[in-house]
C-alpha cells in the first residue's frame, strides 16, 4: 500500500508525512496477527483518504528554458536486509519518456 500511494503522490509533497504512519506499519518486522488501529495510523489513513477524494491538480512540471519541453522519468525501488549481504538486496524499475522530436 506505502509504494502505491507513494507512487499517487510522487507529484506532490503535501502528503507524503501522512505516509510515515503506513511505511512503518507496512514494514514493522512482528509475528503478531491482529494490528491494532492506533491513532497516529487512523490520522493518517484520513488524511490520505481526503486527497484521494479531492479533484485532481494538473501536473506542473518546470523547465529551465521556455519551449523546452523535459524528459520524464518515474522510478519505483524495493529493498530488503538479506543475512550475509552487507547492503541487503534490492531492485529499480523506470519509465523514461523523452520529448518528442
Amino acid at each position: 500500500m506505502y509504494g502505491k500511494l507513494r507512487w499517487v503522490f510522487c507529484l506532490g509533497r503535501v502528503a507524503l508525512g501522512a505516509l510515515l504512519d503506513v511505511n512503518s506499519r507496512q514494514y514493522a518486522r512482528s509475528e503478531r496477527e491482529e494490528w491494532a488501529l492506533d491513532f497516529n495510523l487512523e490520522f493518517s489513513l484520513s488524511i490520505l483518504q481526503d486527497f484521494l477524494r479531492a479533484p485532481s491538480q494538473p501536473a506542473v512540471v518546470r523547465c529551465w528554458k521556455r519551449g523546452v519541453r523535459p524528459t520524464l522519468v518515474w522510478s519505483d525501488i524495493m529493498w530488503e536486509p538479506r543475512p550475509g549481504l552487507p547492503h541487503g538486496f534490492g531492485r529499480i524499475g523506470f519509465v523514461v519518456k523523452p520529448p518528442p522530436p
